[in-house]
C-alpha cells in the first residue's frame, strides 16, 4: 500500500489516526479492517500519512493488506479515513480510543489490528467513532 506519486501532493504530512475500509461488505464490522495512527517518523523524509503510506515504510498491517489485496481477498480499491491531530501522542490517544470502542462493540479486535491497546481515552473520541460507523453504515 503506497501513495501513488500524483497523489502525494494530496496526502497530508500531519500526524493522525486512520481506519482502512473494504468498501465492498455489507456490515460494518467486515468493512473495518484496520485502525492506524501516523506521526513524524525522526529519520524519514516524508511524515505523517503520506510517510506511513510510503513504499519505503513497511508495517505488518500493511503487509498483510498488500498481500490479500495480490491473492484477491481484498479489492484494489482499500478507502481510507484520515482524521489529523495536532501531536503524535494525539494521534496514538485516537488510535487507542477507535480500536477499543470497536472491541466495546464487537468484542474482537478489527481484523488487521494485533494488539489491544491500554492508554485511556476521553469522550471526544467516540463521535470520531461514530462518525465513521455512520459512514459505513
Amino acid at each position: 500500500m503506497s501513495v501513488p506519486q500524483e497523489a502525494e501532493a494530496l496526502v497530508t504530512e500531519n500526524p493522525g489516526a486512520y481506519a482502512i475500509v473494504h468498501p465492498e461488505n455489507i456490515l460494518f464490522e467486515e468493512k473495518l479492517l484496520y485502525f492506524g495512527m501516523a506521526g513524524p517518523r525522526p529519520r524519514a523524509l516524508i511524515h505523517g500519512l503520506r510517510g506511513r503510506l510510503a513504499t519505503n515504510c513497511p508495517h505488518h498491517a500493511s503487509q498483510n493488506m498488500a498481500q490479500n489485496v495480490l491473492l484477491g481477498n481484498l479489492p484494489q480499491n482499500l478507502v481510507l479515513y484520515y482524521y489529523e491531530t495536532v501531536t503524535r501522542q494525539e494521534a496514538l490517544i485516537l488510535e487507542s480510543a477507535l480500536i477499543n470502542l470497536y472491541i466495546q462493540e464487537f468484542g474482537v479486535l478489527p481484523q488487521e489490528n494485533t494488539q489491544q491497546p491500554h492508554i485511556d481515552f476521553g469522550e471526544e473520541y467516540i463521535a470520531i467513532y461514530d462518525e465513521i460507523r455512520g459512514l459505513l453504515g
